[in-house]
């Protein structure tokens, strides 16, 4: 994890933070080498790729945790320039978010 810092979404505090996917994740985690592993579990289970690069933003809402995954389609390894493209557009989506 790298630059966290502070953010404020639809009116409330939180934090960011990046994360890039480790390359030894898979044999941490017992899977095969150039798959996916699970990071995040519930309704859905997100994946990531090892190298792959995103950003949490999490906010506290009340007395709950809303949290928000930038990121971007991981078949083909993005320039720094597409990388940059996606935060900044993220960042203009959380900038319109309301809650």
């Amino acid at each position: 994890m790298s630059n966290r810092l502070p953010v404020q979404v639809g009116g409330f505090s939180g934090e960011q933070v990046d994360v890039t996917v480790s390359d030894g994740v898979l044999a941490a985690c017992g899977g095969l080498v150039g798959l996916e592993v699970a990071l995040f579990g519930g309704e859905e289970v997100w994946r990531a790729s090892p190298g792959e690069r995103f950003r949490l933003v999490s906010v506290g809402v009340g007395n709950q945790a809303v949290t928000l995954l930038l990121s971007t389609d991981w078949t083909q390894t993005p320039s720094v320039q597409e990388l940059e493209d996606l935060l900044e557009l993220g960042q203009r989506v959380l900038d319109g978010v309301g809650f």
